[in-house]
């Protein structure tokens, strides 16, 4: 997924910073990697699962936060995320989860919120 892309290139597609957001609102499942790139926020409000690499790039914020339902963001591989801030958070008792199968969890900056 990439939002704010900046048209030039399909193969190698690149995010304009401050435009666009990606806001994940129900559950994505892949077999593989899981890449999301926004040239502003990333929000994430639902599971993702990847058996693969799971990458986040924001040129804005990365913020999961568990509202009605738990979230888990896990990975069979590595977790990457990059961003101004990464806020992981739940509101009453719903969880936000992140996991890894052994592998590692590659954050710029967390802020655990509750």
């Amino acid at each position: 997924m990439y939002a704010g892309w900046d048209g030039v290139s399909a193969a190698a597609p690149t995010v304009q910073l401050g435009v666009g957001s990606v806001n994940v609102t129900a559950p994505i499942s892949t077999g593989g990697n899981f890449v999301a790139r926004a040239g502003g926020d990333i929000s994430i409000s639902n599971s993702i699962t990847a058996l693969g690499d799971l990458t986040l790039g924001a040129g804005g914020n990365v913020n999961i936060v568990a509202q009605a339902n738990p979230i888990i963001v896990s990975a069979g591989n590595d977790i990457k995320v990059s961003g101004v801030n990464f806020q992981v958070g739940s509101s009453g008792a719903t969880q936000a989860t992140m996991v890894t199968a052994g592998h590692d969890l590659i954050p710029a900056i967390i802020r655990i919120r509750r």
